[in-house]
């Protein structure tokens, strides 16, 4: 041949879920490097590994799947409202593979459908926390 030592890599994996996974083609190349891909849609570190000869490799490769852009809002609430009370409300900002968005800094508008003097919105930005006192007949979307 030419000289050069060629490993033949058998798989790799990584754990996790949602992962999906080109294994390299097959051999390594005169430069010693075999090349796959993984994709996931589950946002979590993960932890790659192959091997060869049924052996696996001593070194792994730890990467750092991240939430995709916002897609949408999950919004959650106790059900126990009392009329005339504050009640509070959580929103969860996910991407479109219902990853949990960490630290979202944008702004969140909510809109009632009343003209009523007492509804009131208060919202932190930056505390994730916020309370809607409604009179009636509000809508949130």
């Amino acid at each position: 041949m030419d000289g050069y030592n060629y490993v033949l890599f058998e798989n790799v994996e990584a754990d996790g879920s949602g992962n999906s996974i080109t294994q390299p083609g097959s051999v390594t190349g005169v430069d010693g490097v075999a090349t796959g891909a993984i994709t996931s849609t589950v946002a979590e570190w993960k932890v790659v590994k192959a091997t060869i000869d049924g052996s696996y490799v001593a070194d792994t490769l730890e990467v750092l799947f991240e939430p995709g852009e916002l897609d949408h809002f999950v919004i959650t609430h106790d059900m126990a409202a009392i009329a005339g009370s504050v009640e509070n409300i959580n929103f969860e900002v996910r991407d479109s593979y219902n990853n949990l968005i960490q630290n979202f800094d944008d702004t969140i508008t909510i809109y009632t459908n009343t003209t009523e003097s007492l509804d009131r919105i208060s919202w932190g930005i930056g505390t994730a926390t916020g309370t809607i006192l409604s009179e009636n007949n509000d809508t949130l979307f």
